[in-house]
């Protein structure tokens, strides 16, 4: 398949779905397809047919790749509350870029009902025309600067000297920001810190003790088998260690009684021959 370098080569895109609680694979598949953004609906869909109905309560969350307007949609659909940076925020969260721009995209003020832009200057971007983006696979809906050729800032906003101020929009704008309000905040941010945890551990887990870096089988389904029996054997020694934790809480529960009750006993003998009470448990 093309990889992100766009060399073709001989390869394939595992993608695993992993509850935080316990670190168990819950979806799982191998796909000849570079672009996560395709996978998302995929594993909640696996999710529903493998549990039901998916959880009021369920939270999603999917690196920037996963990022799309498609997938925004679908999540909210679906009712998961979904944590999906765009690139630009998921750089910023890594501290690889510095606070957006005065003039970028997320600074102009986005009217629902209008389908249009306000630029800090205060400017109207409206809507132009739009077209398929063969390269991104999406739709692209672009808006077109109105009052830039008066506006003594048109530098810092454009590089063109002659063209007005142009956005593009992938799909639902009012969906997006608010994903990206969302994941802005505080909250948002601690939410998606849990993701780093989960799934990449768990990859780390397969790769580094399990020892799968490569697959050893060809062919898609081959692979599909030998990926679904790597995270079996992740699954089994997850469940095993959540046994043996369970069973070490039970049993320092159960010492726990035992010395509780036993200093009791103790503290009732002491009360006893001082005559405070008569009779000891």
């Amino acid at each position: 398949m093309p990889n992100k370098k766009h060399f073709t080569e001989f390869s394939y895109n595992p993608q695993i779905t992993v509850d935080a609680e316990h670190g168990i694979i819950i979806a799982e598949d191998v796909v000849q397809n570079v672009r996560d953004v395709d996978q998302l609906k995929p594993q909640i869909e696996q999710i529903e047919e493998v549990f039901g109905e998916l959880p009021e309560d369920m939270v999603v969350t999917a690196d920037n790749g996963y990022h799309s307007s498609k997938n925004i949609d679908f999540l909210k659909q679906r009712n998961p509350d979904g944590y999906i940076p765009h690139e630009k925020l998921a750089s910023r969260m890594k501290k690889k870029e510095t606070k957006s721009k005065r003039f970028s995209k997320e600074n102009f003020e986005y009217n629902t009902k209008k389908d249009e832009f306000t630029c800090p200057n205060g400017e109207t971007v409206k809507f132009s025309y739009e077209y398929f983006d063969k390269h991104k696979g999406k739709q692209v809906r672009v808006y077109r600067g109105v009052g830039c050729g008066r506006c003594q800032d048109k530098k810092l906003c454009t590089k063109s000297n002659h063209k007005p101020k142009l956005i593009k929009c992938y799909g639902n704008e009012t969906n997006l920001r608010e994903m990206a309000e969302k994941m802005e905040s505080a909250e948002g941010q601690e939410v998606y810190r849990v993701r780093s945890k989960t799934v990449e551990s768990v990859f780390g887990h397969i790769k580094q003790n399990i020892g799968l870096r490569e697959f050893l089988t060809r062919g898609l389904e081959n692979v599909r088998a030998e990926f679904t029996l790597t995270c079996i054997a992740h699954n089994m020694k997850r469940i095993l260690k959540i046994k043996s934790q369970i069973k070490d809480i039970e049993a320092n529960t159960v010492e726990n009684r035992r010395h509780n009750h036993t200093s009791f006993k103790k503290l009732c003998e002491k009360l006893r021959k001082h005559g405070i009470i008569s009779c000891v448990p």
